[in-house]
């Protein structure tokens, strides 16, 4: 997916493959998934593909795109409409992190549910 419309898409895809799941931790990834979606889309500019694993206690999101650089926390100005993606994902997941491999690289993240 490399459309500007792919991040609402993810959005819709994570509500229907998380039935039951708390309502806020459904939001918190939906908001997480797609910062890291639009990074890829606005950086990367590659196709992207977000996998979405669940454990009794864990939540884990992974999007992958064709970019071998890292995400960076960037500090912006409180009136900048871009620039807190990274930030967000550091904010509010659990854990997350990078792995960059073969011109690629997957930035995770984690909720504890």
């Amino acid at each position: 997916m490399q459309d500007p419309g792919s991040p609402r898409r993810v959005r819709r895809w994570i509500a229907d493959v998380l039935p039951g799941c708390d309502g806020d931790a459904v939001a918190r990834v939906q908001l997480l998934a797609s910062e890291l979606v639009t990074n890829s889309l606005v950086h990367a500019r590659s196709d992207v593909e977000v996998t979405i694993t669940r454990s009794d206690a864990r939540l884990s999101v992974e999007v992958q795109d064709a970019s071998d650089a890292a995400p960076v926390r960037r500090s912006v100005p409180l009136d900048s409409t871009t620039g807190r993606g990274i930030w967000l994902v550091d904010t509010l997941s659990d854990e997350w992190g990078v792995r960059v491999a073969d011109h690629a690289k997957t930035v995770w993240f984690e909720l504890d549910l």
